[in-house]
């Protein structure tokens, strides 16, 4: 399900980026940010995650990269993305994986 949003994404979007969901922060990458080092909690998805198609839709072009409705492609977007929910739909749902990663320390 989230290969093919992404698919659907970077088929639309002129800014979107392949790594961009892809992050993997080290606990001493922010040693410039703060003025120690950050205590470092990682929230992996705990399987509770599901959207409605609202929701999903809603979620998508919530993203920076995504296209507004000015865009001349914008309706086609959500039709694909709409084609993707359905796919992947049971109960009018889909399971959506989230993860947190949260770092707290003085700037």
């Amino acid at each position: 399900m989230c290969l093919e949003t992404q698919k659907t994404i970077k088929k639309y979007s002129k800014v979107y980026k392949d790594d961009i969901h892809s992050f993997s922060f080290e606990k001493d990458s922010f040693n410039n940010f703060f003025k120690e080092q950050p205590r470092f909690y990682k929230f992996i998805d705990d399987g509770l995650n599901y959207l409605t198609e609202e929701e999903y839709i809603g979620r998508a072009l919530s993203a920076s990269y995504s296209l507004t409705n000015k865009d001349s492609k914008y309706n086609l977007y959500i039709s694909d993305l709409r084609k993707v929910f359905h796919k992947y739909a049971q109960g009018n749902l889909v399971y959506f994986p989230l993860s947190t990663i949260v770092y707290i320390g003085e700037i």
